[in-house]
């Protein structure tokens, strides 16, 4: 539209009188966003100038629904990929002028009726827009007036025929309310229970984290039958939510946790992370595990134990995770400094099953295709060299203190030069 500069509005909107935001606000809506030659980008900036128009919220609501109601055609500017703009693309100004109302200010009740209205009109396409409404919407309200309607939405048995997207969409809206222990009862465990999608339970588990700090303290809270299930769940997505290092960023609970020094995570790092570590039928959740387990925050002797259990198994769990495991001890041995009796516990349980594997099943099959001369040469030998940069010096001088200390060190069918 000639002579009408956007950025020039989102400037001065507050000189304008009532009159003249009126003006302007009609044609912004009947002209211009309908232009097919202005760019999205411009679209937005003109969405913003409407957000400020503070005397013609209610024209605007009214234009909103009567495009609603007659169908009308789609206000985005087609444009090839390649120049779409974020935040503006080809789908975007129609379901941004769908939120908009959001963001004004309006009467409790106005608010209302926009939050029934976006539950109608919830899609998969739109389902990110939706979300930041409701959440606008749930800032200007109290609390229970928005929970109640919150709650009413998620648990109606049409919520989870929404699709995969606008249900996790939805349910992040739960982290808001992480200050109240009876969503986890009232919404997180019951959805859970009916063994949603598998990117839905991803997206249960993240949410039910921030409840963690809470709820966790509690023994009796379910916040924590329902994390024993989730490190076992076969969808790996579930298992990496249970990780520091699945999501580094500073906001992140468990970040939060580990940093705070906090005992709570503790507790979690040996309940539910260890839990995944015996993962019933998940080998790359085993793996994933060994490599991410938080190891600083746990005591030093329960992970040699599980260490042990791993290390003395001789079957196709152990040969594909004893490396990183071992690599995990000597880690957890230099940063705790726990008694050095640990390692020379650790080999004398490997070389006590030497006779009893090798001498009935071995080389039966895969399961035995490591005898446990072989696997406790890859711990103490090759398998440290290939781990060099993070066993380093101090595996060497290990392995020579704890060899000598057992007498299976003279039957073990390589030399010390191997070490």
């Amino acid at each position: 539209m000639p002579g009408l500069s956007v950025d020039t509005l989102n400037t001065y909107y507050n000189k304008l009188t009532g009159e003249q935001q009126e003006h302007i606000t009609k044609i912004i809506l009947d002209d211009y966003l309908k232009d097919k030659e202005v760019s999205n980008l411009n679209k937005l900036k003109a969405l913003r100038v409407i957000r400020r128009m503070i005397h013609t919220y209610k024209f605007t609501l009214q234009w909103i629904n009567n495009r609603q109601q007659s169908s009308a055609p789609s206000l985005t500017t087609k444009t090839s990929r390649v120049h779409c703009i974020r935040g503006a693309d080809a789908q975007s100004i129609d379901d941004i002028i769908i939120c908009l109302p959001a963001s004004f200010d309006l009467s409790r009740e106005d608010l209302i009726k926009q939050f029934d209205l976006l539950k109608v009109q919830l899609n998969a396409s739109n389902a990110k827009y939706v979300s930041n409404a409701m959440l606008a919407i749930s800032r200007k309200l109290p609390d229970e007036i928005f929970l109640n309607m919150y709650l009413d939405f998620v648990r109606n048995e049409q919520f989870q025929k929404l699709g995969i997207t606008a249900n996790k969409e939805i349910l992040r809206l739960l982290i808001q309310y992480r200050n109240e222990p009876t969503l986890i009862n009232i919404v997180i465990q019951p959805l859970w229970a009916t063994r949603p999608h598998q990117d839905v339970r991803a997206c249960l588990i993240a949410a039910l984290l921030h409840f963690l700090d809470k709820s966790g303290r509690n023994e009796t809270s379910p916040i924590w039958s329902i994390l024993d299930q989730a490190a076992h769940d076969d969808y790996l997505p579930v298992i990496h939510t249970l990780f520091v290092h699945t999501r580094g960023e500073p906001q992140w609970l468990l970040t939060h946790l580990a940093n705070s020094g906090d005992i709570l995570f503790q507790k979690f790092v040996e309940r539910i992370q260890f839990r995944v570590l015996d993962h019933p039928n998940k080998l790359e959740a085993k793996v994933y595990a060994w490599l991410r387990i938080d190891y600083k925050y746990c005591n030093a002797t329960t992970l040699f134990n599980k260490a042990k259990e791993l290390c003395i198994q001789f079957d196709k769990d152990a040969n594909t995770c004893w490396e990183t495991a071992f690599g995990k001890i000597i880690a957890c041995y230099k940063q705790q400094k726990p008694s050095s009796n640990i390692l020379v516990d650790l080999v004398k349980s490997i070389m006590s099953r030497r006779e009893e594997v090798d001498g009935t099943q071995n080389a039966i099959d895969y399961a035995h295709d490591m005898p446990p001369c072989s696997t406790v040469r890859g711990y103490f030998g090759s398998g440290s060299r290939r781990n060099s940069d993070q066993i380093g010096k101090e595996q060497g001088r290990f392995t020579r203190s704890t060899y000598s200390s057992t007498e299976e060190f003279t039957r073990c069918p390589f030399s010390a030069s191997d070490l």
